[in-house]
Order: structure tokens, then C-alpha cells, then sequence
């Protein structure tokens, strides 16, 4: 598939936002959309003032052995068959689970070909077995399942039941970033950081990195938050890495409490993550207007002194001016 130019970076106000409003690359409701590059603009041979996005549509529903192929809205008898041959694996009834998942993987059914793959490659009810994982993997992935190929992205890349490849995990990470896996456009940007199995590219990496951190994958938000502040990809800017380092802190992520004391600012004296969590809370307020977020608001407030409160508002109100 080749580098695929990084669209205009986005902004705080709108980076959380699932679909984008037009106009530009990111989420729309027939899938991912990503931005054409000026060479294809001018390559379009009927209309080169056409500049079209890439479209990658999501995976449909999978296809069912017995569906009717002249009723889109017919599911067949996959899903239920598989939903109660999960319900039997919970129990512990490998062997009935395990017929159910064989018959119906045999059948092209990518759900029941994924959950193969996952029980070979854990060896849950049966004997470890690789070289099957892989197998059932791929098929899965190759009809769509986004679970499936992130799985065997993670096979390449660990050498598991393949020779380790990063150039060929590289393909099946994009292909599930693109499917919306948050795991995979982190594990991307990692390789992008790094320059594993893709050529080494910043701005590359910051484009996945804000993918999934923007679904709340926590170390793509801190490993974001440290690209802005070293400016690497995009441009430098503290308070865009104070923002990404208090969404980790927020949920515990303890390298970003790190980088979030380093820059709250105690006269070297670190402060405790509750008031950490409280100034993070308050210097994203403005998105964080739902009633869960005021709720967390009242439990830090429980939970502090009144010196530590003022700090952090005090801390709060002198970064948002900056």
C-alpha cells in the first residue's frame, strides 16, 4: 500500500468528534476517509480538477452461509448459532463451543473463524496450536473482522505461527486501523515512531497516535502528548501536550501524571494524583460538560484539601490564558 501522506493535523476543538463535518480526512459514515495527495489530483485523467479522498468502507456484515443473497437485511442462522456457542464456551463447554465455531468457520463465517483463531493461539479448551490460529486469522481478516486482523498483525509482528515480518504487520495493522481498531493505529504510530516495517515518519505516527487516543487508548494519548511537546511531526506546543498528558492522567496512566507534574508546577514538590487528576479536570472542562464529568468533579472535590483546590484552579486558570 505504500506511505500514505498524513492529512492537515486537527485541532483540540475537534479531534474527539467520530465523523468528520467535510471537507478533509477522518471518520465519515461510509467509512474512513483520507485525503488525496496534489499527484493524484493531477493524475485523475477525466477530470483533473476532481480531487477525491481515498475511501476504505468499513467491513459489512459478514456473509452467512444461508442468507439469502437477494435480501441485504437477512442475517441466515450464523449469528445466532454463534451467540449460543458462546454462551456455551463461557460455561466452559469447550467441546459443544468448538464444533459449533469449526462448522460455521468452515463456512466462511468470519466471527466464527476469528474465535478460532483466538482459541488456537490461546489454547482455551483445546491445545495451543499456532500455526491454526494463524490460519483461522487469516481468513477472518481477509473477509474483515478488524478483531482478526489486529491478530495477525500482533502474529507477524511476534513471529507467532509465521516468521516475524514487520513489513507484512505494518499491512495488517493498517488495514485494522483503518477498520477503526484503536490498538492498531496506536501500534502503528508506534512503528511509524520507530520506523518498524514502515519508513520512519512522525507525522505519520501523530496522525494514529491522535486516532487512538482520540478512543481513549492511553498511551497513544501520552505518547501524543510527548510528539507535541518535542514538536516531532507536529508543530511544538505545550499546551496540546498538556492536554494529551491530563487525558492519560486522568485515567491513570503514570507516565503522563510524570509529565503532568513536571509542568503543574510545585516548586519541585510532587503533588498527589488526585489534585493532578483535579487540575486535569479542570483545564479540559469545556469538553468535559456531561454529567458523569461533574460527578468526577464532586469526588475530587471530596477528596482534596482546600490548598490543593485552589492550587489546581489556580494552575488551571493560568495555563488555559496561555
Amino acid at each position: 500500500m505504500g506511505v500514505i501522506p498524513p492529512p492537515q493535523d486537527l485541532t483540540v476543538a475537534n479531534e474527539e468528534r467520530l465523523f468528520d463535518d467535510g471537507g478533509g480526512a477522518g471518520w465519515s459514515p461510509g467509512g474512513w476517509v483520507q485525503e488525496s495527495s496534489a499527484e493524484d489530483c493531477v493524475n485523475m485523467p477525466d477530470n483533473p480538477s476532481y480531487c477525491p479522498g481515498q475511501v476504505f468502507t468499513f467491513p459489512g456484515r459478514p456473509w452467512c452461509y444461508d442468507a439469502s443473497p437477494l435480501h441485504t437485511w437477512d442475517p441466515g442462522t450464523c449469528k445466532d448459532r454463534l451467540d449460543r456457542a458462546t454462551a456455551a464456551f463461557k460455561q466452559k463447554d469447550y467441546g459443544a463451543a468448538l464444533a459449533v465455531f469449526s462448522e460455521l468457520a468452515e463456512k466462511d463465517y468470519a466471527p466464527a473463524q476469528a474465535n478460532l483463531c483466538t482459541i488456537y493461539a490461546e489454547g482455551t479448551g483445546t491445545p495451543k496450536d499456532a500455526q491454526k490460529a494463524v490460519h483461522w486469522c487469516r481468513k477472518a481478516a481477509k473477509e474483515g473482522d478488524p478483531k482478526a486482523t489486529y491478530n495477525l498483525a500482533l502474529m507477524y509482528s511476534d513471529g507467532i505461527g509465521v516468521p516475524k515480518d514487520d513489513k507484512e504487520a505494518a499491512h495488517w495493522y493498517r488495514k485494522a486501523a483503518y477498520y477503526g481498531y484503536a490498538n492498531a493505529q496506536y501500534n502503528l504510530g508506534v512503528m511509524y515512531t520507530h520506523g518498524i516495517g514502515v519508513p520512519q515518519d512522525d507525522k505519520q505516527a501523530a496522525y494514529w497516535y491522535r486516532r487512538a487516543a482520540s478512543q481513549g487508548n492511553v498511551q497513544a494519548q501520552y505518547n501524543l502528548g510527548v510528539l507535541y511537546s518535542e514538536g516531532a511531526g507536529v508543530p511544538q506546543d505545550d499546551k496540546q501536550a498538556l492536554y494529551w498528558f491530563c487525558k492519560g492522567t486522568i485515567r491513570g496512566e503514570e507516565k503522563a501524571q510524570t509529565s503532568v507534574a513536571k509542568m503543574y508546577g510545585t516548586d519541585g514538590t510532587l503533588p498527589e494524583k488526585d489534585e493532578l487528576a483535579y487540575f486535569c479536570w479542570l483545564f479540559s472542562a469545556d469538553k468535559r460538560n456531561n454529567i458523569t464529568a461533574y460527578a468526577d468533579r464532586h469526588l475530587y472535590d471530596r477528596k482534596l484539601t482546600p490548598e490543593q483546590r485552589e492550587r489546581a484552579i489556580a494552575t488551571a486558570t493560568m495555563w488555559k490564558r496561555k
